[in-house]
């Protein structure tokens, strides 16, 4: 709440009082709980399940309100699970499998491995973003315009460990935990709109991609 909602919240009052007329939101998919429609588009119904999308969901309230009331042109992005080069400090699945696996450690699957996400390269992601800036400057009324940046695509826990595998040309232990409460089972997002209105479209193999943070996360950690 205070990293996402009260910080939000300062950044719309500081552009308000600065006349500040343009702010971007990195939003997340998280913000739909449990969806009913796969691949998930922008106006499918909100359902919280995760303080997580919670707290995204009231900062883009803020954003929309902001927008009505003040004339600030507001772009929110709904992120799908970013993943990368240089992400050493996140600690989301992908990483967090790599690292353990690269140490010949055990890795987790809560639940069970077909647990599904919508995985983006942060490459993918900045285009996104820098076609997201061109159109909003192109813009003449005030507006809130809500676009997904995901692939369209679910990609299993179980898949990622298999590709992981692949890569390093070894078997990876894992183990069978309980579901933790409030955890999203299935997730996939349409990038439709960001295609028809951005001419986004996601570059970015998850193959090539996964290979590529492998090596990264070798080099950061010095392992060879």
């Amino acid at each position: 709440f205070k990293q996402n909602v009260l910080v939000t919240k300062s950044v719309c009052d500081y552009a308000r009082g600065h006349n500040c007329k343009h702010l971007v939101f990195a939003s997340s998919a998280a913000v739909y709980g449990e969806p009913e429609i796969f691949p998930t588009p922008e106006h499918s119904f909100l359902r919280q399940t995760s303080i997580y999308g919670a707290s995204k969901l009231a900062c883009e309230g803020y954003f929309s309100a902001y927008s009505k009331s003040y004339g600030i042109r507001s772009l929110i992005f709904r992120f799908g699970n970013v993943y990368g080069p240089n992400s050493m400090h996140k600690k989301g699945v992908i990483n967090t499998f790599i690292k353990k696996a690269l140490n010949k450690e055990k890795i987790t699957f809560f639940g069970s491995g077909d647990t599904t996400r919508d995985y983006i390269h942060v490459d993918d992601i900045c285009h996104g973003i820098m076609k997201g800036i061109e159109f909003i400057k192109e813009q003449k009324e005030s507006l809130v315009e809500i676009f997904h940046l995901a692939n369209n695509r679910q990609i299993s826990l179980e898949e990622i460990r298999v590709e992981i595998e692949k890569i390093l040309k070894r078997n990876i232990q894992y183990e069978i935990k309980k579901s933790r409460k409030g955890e999203v089972l299935f997730n996939s997002a349409s990038y439709e709109k960001a295609n028809f209105l951005l001419n986004f479209n996601p570059k970015v193999n998850f193959d090539d991609g996964l290979n590529q943070l492998v090596e990264d996360i070798k080099i950061n950690q010095k392992i060879i």
